[in-house]
């Protein structure tokens, strides 16, 4: 059981990497939009394409916050399968010494 949480919460880090590089990347493209926008102000001001512009970034931070939400929750998912793999493992360890007819005593568990 605990080699099967393990891996499994090794394959929900492997998702979460995934999003973090993709949230990277989205963030990358946001950022040069930002400095595109910013380098060409003056033009932007003069024909009024503020909208249009703050309507782009936006979409492109909009999609980087879901990338961000999405990373957040394989990561917190990974967090909560290391935090009860101990505690199902002891627990499967347990059920399987009475399943097999030994009696649980405190001084048995705990030696």
């Amino acid at each position: 059981w605990v080699l099967f949480t393990i891996r499994v919460g090794i394959r929900v880090q492997e998702h979460a990497k995934a999003a973090e590089g993709r949230m990277a990347t989205i963030a990358t493209e946001r950022l040069g939009a930002l400095g595109n926008f910013v380098s060409a102000i003056r033009a932007i001001k003069y024909f009024a394409w503020e909208p249009e512009f703050l309507q782009l970034l936006c979409e492109r931070r909009s999609a980087e916050c879901q990338m961000l939400r999405q990373r957040t929750r394989w990561t917190a998912l990974a967090i909560g399968i290391g935090k009860v793999t101990p505690v199902t493992g002891s627990v499967a360890t347990f059920v399987a010494y009475a399943l097999l007819g030994n009696p649980i005593r405190a001084s048995t568990i705990f030696a």
